[in-house]
């Protein structure tokens, strides 16, 4: 019998996934205001934090000029994850674990550096690959188990509120949706601990296979 194994994160779909990225992207921005682990760049999550193309007449190259605003994005989640590591009951481990939660992500500088770093880096050319913006946060109550209520009350105050544009959202349910019927038997492994696909995109594509 034929069959396939995906030993990289499944997903369900771009639309819920970057449902998450930029949950997290829009945490981090209000948890980290005003500290030294702030993104730098542009903060409004309808834009990428930096142009990702070397100017022109640049003399490094295009890998070069893209690896170093990896770098630049990275490096305050990585100070921030440091500073989490040496006081376990701190601020910066409050705001890592927040962070975490409300992206669905765990708590863990790999899980949290690399999603920050797609979705920053990233959100002009997904835009330009979907025809606008995959997802809207308008009347959304966020929560975490990590927040008091006073804190979640603050966060849903203060959070930058978007729209997600139809045309975007069509296409990401045409192309990048799972169907959940497979014409051969797939298996699947999924680190819980996962350097851009959380484990509950695992999950929610087998309840999408077990509805089809």
């Amino acid at each position: 019998m034929l069959g396939a194994i995906s030993a990289c994160g499944v997903t369900d779909g771009w639309e819920s996934l970057f449902a998450q990225l930029i949950d997290m992207r829009a945490a981090y921005n209000v948890l980290t205001e005003g500290t030294p682990y702030a993104l730098p760049g542009e903060h409004d999550l309808l834009k990428s934090a930096f142009p990702m193309d070397p100017p022109a007449g640049e003399a490094a190259s295009s890998d070069a000029f893209r690896n170093g605003r990896i770098v630049q994005i990275a490096m305050p989640v990585l100070m921030l994850a440091q500073a989490a590591a040496a006081n376990p009951d701190g601020r910066e481990a409050r705001i890592l674990k927040q962070v975490a939660s409300i992206g669905g992500f765990e708590p863990e500088v790999a899980s949290i550096a690399f999603p920050l770093v797609t979705v920053a880096l990233g959100m002009d050319d997904l835009k330009a690959t979907l025809g606008g913006n995959i997802y809207g946060n308008i009347g959304k109550t966020y929560a975490s188990p990590e927040m008091t209520g006073e804190e979640a009350a603050a966060f849903n105050a203060k959070v930058q509120r978007i729209t997600a544009g139809p045309a975007a959202v069509a296409n990401a349910r045409r192309w990048h949706q799972a169907t959940g019927r497979f014409d051969v038997p797939l298996v699947t492994i999924h680190n819980r601990i996962d350097s851009l696909v959380p484990y509950a995109q695992s999950e929610a594509l087998g309840r999408i296979v077990a509805a089809a």
